[in-house]
């Protein structure tokens, strides 16, 4: 932090903001993607592999599903390890400030959807995936 701008700081952090939405909206794209394909190869029965009725999504798992991934670590992890000079010793440009922004996706992703996931989970359960009989 100490060598990031103190007028920057708001900016970084709006930036981290947006690419978690992205990074959300995205999640959530494939996961709807992917259960559309579930069941399409549920349906065809021609293909070799059959998709079991219990591996198909609905609505409301996809919206859980969407919201329970944590991102940003890996990206975390390339940030840090970016080389501190470049060839020529030249120290590689703004290679804080995308530390700085990786650490706020990762603590944006913990703390906002982390903190918010059991409402979600709450709010789109449905009765039978509650179901205590039900076990897997």
């Amino acid at each position: 932090m100490k060598d990031i701008d103190n007028s920057m700081i708001l900016p970084y952090i709006g930036y981290a903001a947006i690419i978690t939405i992205v990074a959300l909206l995205i999640r959530m794209v494939r996961i709807f993607l992917q259960k559309i394909n579930l069941q399409k190869a549920f349906q065809n029965t021609k293909r070799k592999r059959k998709v079991s009725e219990h591996a198909l999504l609905d609505f409301n798992n996809s919206i859980i599903l969407s919201w329970s991934g944590m991102r940003g670590i890996v990206s975390l992890a390339i940030a840090i390890g970016i080389p501190k000079e470049l060839e020529d010793g030249t120290p590689f440009p703004e290679r804080t400030v995308i530390i700085f922004i990786s650490v706020a996706v990762v603590l944006l992703t913990l703390i906002g959807q982390g903190l918010t996931l059991p409402l979600i989970v709450k709010k789109f359960s449905t009765k039978e995936n509650n179901d205590p009989k039900e076990s897997f």
